[in-house]
């Protein structure tokens, strides 16, 4: 049925409703070690990111101060969390049009701070990202982004068991040198350790990249992954982006 308000009184009606969800109180942001500075709505902030509402609405410091350091953070992640959290959506994930081998924002970086914040639903948005990037380049993690996660991120999380299936997938069918691939197991022993354990679930059955995709969707989908307490009582999971490799 059509509204039967005056179009005036719609719009006065929308706009009430916007900043009803935005609020009028902001909080400040301090990233990184040269404190870069993030003005950002309290309500919005906080109804997007639980994590913020612990903080700031809590009884923390924080809830007092209406504002938070986050010195060991990247600025640039975090630029890219509040635009999420304004916008809902991730900003594009491309190959920077100056260097081919960097891609427009880092992964990693932005997966571990969706993981500190528990906000699953970033998680799983940069997952699906990460994995629409791939298929659409034609591409597998690199040694190097393997080492990288490993090295930042939590021992359980997805990010961490995604990059060992495609470990393990590129080591059996002998895509890449192997040298190169055997030196990776040497620099990081839990590689060695999970891939063990994949191999074992799998019985070393990768016969087709389908069926990589489909162990993939099967072994994820039997486990139920919590990440760990965050510091303001918090549960992190993030799973939508494995399961939806299988695509």
């Amino acid at each position: 049925m059509a509204s039967t308000l005056p179009q005036g009184t719609k719009r006065k009606a929308e706009q009430l409703n916007f900043r009803k969800s935005m609020g009028s109180a902001m909080v400040d942001l301090y990233v990184g070690p040269r404190k870069e500075h993030f003005h950002v709505h309290k309500d919005l902030l906080c109804n997007k990111i639980p994590y913020f509402a612990k903080m700031f609405k809590g009884g923390f410091q924080e809830a007092i101060t209406n504002s938070a350091s986050f010195p060991e953070d990247v600025p640039g992640s975090f630029d890219i969390l509040i635009t999420w959290v304004y916008h809902g959506k991730l900003r594009p994930l491309t190959m920077l049009k100056d260097n081919r081998n960097a891609m427009a924002w880092k992964v990693i970086a932005l997966y571990s701070l969706a993981e500190k914040l528990c906000v699953s639903e970033l998680m799983d948005d940069i997952m699906d990202a990460f994995r629409d990037f791939q298929q659409q380049n034609d591409t597998l993690p690199s040694c190097n982004f393997i080492l990288t996660t490993y090295q930042k991120l939590d021992s359980n999380s997805p990010l961490r068991r995604y990059v060992c299936y495609c470990y393990t997938f590129v080591l059996l069918k002998e895509t890449r040198d192997m040298n190169m691939m055997t030196s990776l197991l040497a620099k990081v022993p839990d590689l060695a350790t999970d891939m063990a354990g994949l191999l074992r679930e799998t019985g070393g059955l990768y016969l087709s990249l389908r069926a990589f995709r489909i162990a993939i969707f099967i072994l994820t989908i039997r486990i139920h992954f919590v990440l760990g307490s965050c510091r303001f009582g918090l549960e992190r999971t993030g799973l939508r982006g494995v399961y939806g490799f299988i695509s």
